[in-house]
């Protein structure tokens, strides 16, 4: 590991203020939505790296769980690496990693999952590709309709707890399924991103994509997160 760095999974306010000014050089954010982001992952789950005494970046542990044979294995999701800009280049990125996993590994944590920009750095401290992103296509023309038993019915977003009972009892018997974290479930529910409307249908959430989402057309109907009770 880089000596030149230290490594903290204690985070004074004063710190994590200079942390979301950090991030928001690196991710692009308006002013003030990194406090937002740091207060909904949690303040105690941001570790900084310094030099000098000087904050040089952080990021973010989401604790999960991954489904493999009906047993839930611990699982740490890595969020928000951000470097200040006049540090990069300079080992910091690869040392916070390195400090992290190995904080990790002490805990007993045996999987830790990312969506990286870039893959060169992460694939230095130790990670490698894993999963597939799919999109499947149908007319929905071609859909063969009949009677069904159940009534399809519209939510509110605050409603959204229910759901949660449901996608783990799926996620239970489908290998590699996450078990949620309570932060990411929330969100999922209560602040979509891109689209431009969301409605929860019984066990689905769709989204009206509309033609500038993964090049969808006007009218088309994307299907995101979805869970069946068991014996549905």
């Amino acid at each position: 590991m880089a000596s030149q760095f230290e490594y903290s999974t204690f985070v004074h306010t004063e710190e994590l203020q200079q942390l979301g000014y950090i991030l928001e050089q690196c991710f692009v954010m308006r002013a003030g939505e990194s406090e937002r982001y740091i207060n909904r992952i949690g303040s105690e789950n941001f570790r900084i790296i310094y030099r000098d005494k000087q904050v040089v970046g952080g990021l973010g542990i989401i604790s999960m769980g991954q489904w493999w044979g009906g047993e839930r294995v611990p699982m740490t999701g890595i969020s928000a690496v951000g470097i200040a800009p006049e540090y990069r280049g300079g080992r910091a990125a690869i040392a916070l990693m390195q400090h992290t996993l190995q904080e990790l590994y002490n805990q007993g944590v045996p999987i830790s999952v990312l969506y990286p920009a870039t893959q060169r750095l992460y694939r230095k401290a130790g990670y490698e590709q894993a999963g597939s992103f799919c999109i499947w296509e149908i007319n929905s023309q071609s859909i063969q309709l009949r009677e069904q038993p159940l009534t399809l019915q519209s939510v509110i977003a605050s409603n959204h707890e229910i759901f949660h009972n449901l996608y783990q009892q799926q996620a239970k018997v489908t290998i590699c399924s996450l078990q949620e974290n309570s932060m990411l479930h929330k969100q999922l529910f209560l602040k979509p991103r891109k689209y431009s409307q969301v409605i929860l249908l019984g066990w689905l959430i769709t989204f009206n994509l509309g033609n500038w989402e993964w090049g969808m057309r006007n009218g088309e109907l994307g299907i995101g997160h979805r869970a069946l009770g068991m014996g549905n």
